[in-house]
């Protein structure tokens, strides 16, 4: 039984029916693919959307594989080798093991007016938006480290730069007439990824570097959003 239909879910499905066992793989949403639906690009060449159809290609046509979409694990009774889930659709399931493959939960800041004017978004948001046609943003502000390295969550998310540098680029390859600032403390373009780093820079991304006790300030005037940052 596998619980979540994200990347690591139908990958671990997909493992473990080639090795010759069925497999359960309950999503609670109407499709497979979780946060790997709405990627759109990464800086290793690989492109997500196509990675996901093939992912589900595989899964819908190996008969070792049942998805239960649209459904939640309800309860789970028995021990290792001998376990009956019952699922919220009322279907049980028999199986030996199980798989925890329910990813995480993108982050939604209370900060910089998100969620209190539509043009505050998050790095995903902004993912999407750019793939489409109809993309018109005059100037784009990337504000790096929100949520992250600070008293509550000390940790560096690792790959929000890697995030921000996919985005930049694709807008100022795809849309030259918009401006693209990055707001960060560190740039965390680890290994190869320097090299976008500097692509960036080439393309005329504007990085500003901000002090963490002076963060960036994000507020209306006139009717227009405004981001103030000191350097």
């Amino acid at each position: 039984l596998i619980i979540g239909g994200g990347l690591s879910g139908m990958s671990a499905a997909l493992e473990i029916a080639r090795s010759g066992f069925e497999v359960h793989l309950v999503e609670k949403d109407k499709h497979l693919g979780g946060h790997l639906r709405r990627i759109h690009r990464t800086l290793i060449g690989v492109d997500p959307q196509e990675t996901f159809r093939n992912l589900e290609k595989e899964i819908l046509a190996d008969g070792r594989i049942k998805v239960h979409l649209n459904d939640t694990v309800a309860e789970v009774k028995g021990y290792i080798g001998n376990f009956e889930s019952t699922l919220k659709s009322g279907e049980k399931v028999k199986h030996g093991t199980v798989v925890v493959a329910t990813g995480a939960v993108e982050y939604e800041p209370a900060e910089y007016l998100f969620g209190k004017n539509p043009k505050v978004i998050r790095q995903t948001d902004l993912g999407e938006m750019i793939s489409e046609k109809d993309f018109k943003a005059k100037s784009v502000v990337i504000i790096q480290c929100v949520g992250s390295r600070d008293e509550e969550h000390p940790n560096c998310s690792r790959i929000c730069c890697s995030t921000a540098m996919a985005n930049a680029l694709k807008i100022r390859t795809d849309h030259p007439e918009t401006s693209v600032y990055v707001l960060y403390r560190d740039i965390r373009t680890y290994g190869f990824r320097e090299g976008n780093y500097n692509e960036a820079a080439r393309l005329s991304v504007t990085f500003l570097r901000y002090d963490p006790s002076s963060p960036p300030k994000v507020f209306e005037e006139d009717g227009q959003l405004v981001v103030q940052v000191d350097e």
